[in-house]
């Protein structure tokens, strides 16, 4: 499998220092939180501020919104005017209603007066002795004639009057009506109150998208904390890591024939399997129970059973862990064009010299 182009290849043979380490490969040489840039720090801190200090604005305005919305509420009547309208109108219906009422009773007094005259001029006319002068009669006749003319005009108004009555009577009904359909109508608020309202909606809507912002970047800034936090390994190398953990941990050998070596980073193979321990402690860390067990189960007994055995990496050294170098496995270089090569690996075929060896 190839190895990331950011860590160094092991290329030397056992005996050999081997190039510098670096950290585990899931893991950052710095952390963002503490050794950022100062301009992206301050960039950030700005940010913040600038989401708090937008924060404190939505609020301010949202107050004022809300102080209009209370004012429009005191202007507002108290009756809509729809409902004020009706009640008008049944004031003026029911004036005119009894005005019509006491018209049509003075047309009837006027009548029945009409009437009586009527009557009594008649009876002027019946009395007279037939030897009364002929003037005489002739002007009781013609009183009598010009009452009924009064009767039948005052018949007329008393018709006209309960017409008019009749009406008048007829808009008060509507106006009643009117009245009781506009109060079971849902009232409605005035213009400037609903303008108040979706004005405070507005101001709602942006000040919760302020504070989400702000709470976002809050939570991106603690976030980055967390991961830088969790980012920087326990141990500074791998060479702390064994001195300081696994060789505590690991005292017992299962028997004499087993073997280590004081100078295991010169051996290709201890150094390779050492730093892929390291790296899998530092990945597991951060994880829940059972993590640890996990850790030393699959990877602390494998790679250490895996070193220390008889014949593992450190056979040549004696028992004392003094080191001795071990030499490479013998190989021979496979024909050309067998194995497909990619030109932009860093690591390429070692160059042959005519007597087969390398250059």
């Amino acid at each position: 499998m190839r190895r990331s182009a950011g860590r160094n290849l092991r290329v030397a043979a056992d005996g050999e220092p081997p190039p510098p380490r670096t950290r585990p490969q899931n893991t950052p040489t710095s952390t963002p939180g503490r050794d950022r840039p100062p301009a992206q720090a301050g960039r950030a801190a700005e940010e913040l501020e600038a989401a708090r200090a937008a924060v404190a604005d939505a609020n301010s305005a949202l107050r004022i919104v809300e102080a209009k919305y209370a004012e429009a509420l005191d202007a507002a009547p108290d009756v809509s005017p729809a409902v004020a309208r009706a009640e008008k109108e049944l004031v003026r219906a029911r004036d005119d209603a009894q005005k019509a009422a006491v018209a049509v009773a003075e047309a009837e007094r006027a009548r029945d007066d009409a009437a009586g005259t009527v009557r009594a001029t008649q009876a002027a006319v019946d009395d007279l002795d037939p030897n009364t002068a002929r003037h005489t009669v002739v002007a009781a006749e013609e009183r009598a004639a010009k009452a009924v003319r009064a009767a039948r005009a005052a018949e007329d108004v008393l018709i006209r009057a309960q017409e008019r009555h009749e009406e008048a009577n007829t808009r008060l009904a509507g106006a009643e009506e009117s009245l009781q359909h506009r109060r079971a109508q849902p009232a409605r608020e005035p213009a400037a109150v609903i303008a108040a309202q979706e004005a405070i909606y507005r101001a709602e809507r942006a000040r919760d998208a302020t504070e989400h912002r702000l709470a976002a970047l809050e939570a991106a800034i603690a976030a980055a904390g967390d991961a830088d936090e969790a980012a920087t390994p326990v141990f500074a190398s791998v060479a702390v890591f064994v001195e300081q953990y696994v060789l505590p941990n690991w005292r017992h050998l299962a028997s004499r024939t087993n073997r280590w070596c004081r100078g295991w980073w010169l051996h290709e193979e201890a150094v390779t399997r050492l730093e892929a321990l390291w790296e899998a402690f530092e990945a597991l860390r951060r994880e829940p129970a059972p993590a640890l067990s996990t850790w030393i189960r699959d990877h602390l007994d494998h790679h250490m059973a895996m070193l220390t055995r008889e014949d593992g990496p450190f056979a040549q050294c004696n028992a004392g862990g003094e080191h001795q170098a071990q030499p490479l496995l013998p190989v021979t270089e496979p024909p050309p064009g067998l194995f497909e090569s990619d030109p932009a690996s860093p690591v390429q075929p070692r160059r042959r010299t005519d007597d087969g060896g390398v250059a």
